[in-house]
């Protein structure tokens, strides 16, 4: 029921094109280097907000208590970059909404994502296709490591990255799943 809710809660958000604040804009662009940043910049309205909002949740919840061995900011780079794979995909909100459901009608009749359409493929392996794209513009390998892994949980137990730790791996995962 949680992930229903998330998800419809996505949708609706994303119906809007509303641009996020300068003042946004160039906290992002404190946290990422130049090639992220401009990877960043090619993602729709949404995508930034909702990179935003899950990246000042991690924020927060690192500044409660924290003894990771990175800084704030490398966890903030990790959160701002998750979505970026989705980009070559070019999926409406509408598409990405018929993508989501589609995919998993399929995945329980066991159809593989390559019979669904290039980008409705492109849009289900968003997070390995992301990974790369974090390397490409020049991201650190957890970045890219959080790309390929944040959808790789369920409901009892989040599989922890080797470059993330498990109380990091569990600030992310709470801070995108609102």
């Amino acid at each position: 029921m949680k992930r229903i809710y998330h998800l419809a809660k996505r949708f609706f958000g994303a119906l809007s094109d509303r641009e996020i604040s300068s003042e946004d804009r160039q906290w992002v662009e404190s946290h990422l280097g130049v090639g992220e940043f401009a990877l960043w910049g090619r993602m729709p309205n949404h995508d930034q907000r909702h990179a935003v909002a899950v990246s000042r949740r991690v924020e927060s919840a690192l500044l409660v208590g924290n003894n990771s061995p990175k800084s704030s900011t490398d966890w903030i780079e990790v959160s701002l970059m998750h979505d970026v794979g989705k980009l070559p995909s070019r999926l409406s909100v509408l598409g990405r909404a018929n993508a989501t459901i589609v995919w998993g009608v399929a995945k329980k009749l066991r159809i593989p994502s390559s019979r669904l359409g290039h980008r409705v493929d492109l849009y289900v392996n968003h997070s390995s296709i992301g990974a790369a794209l974090v390397i490409e513009a020049g991201g650190s390998i957890a970045a890219s490591d959080w790309a390929r892994n944040h959808h790789r949980h369920d409901d009892k137990a989040l599989v922890v990255s080797e470059m993330i730790p498990a109380q990091i791996v569990q600030i992310l995962s709470a801070a995108d799943d609102d």
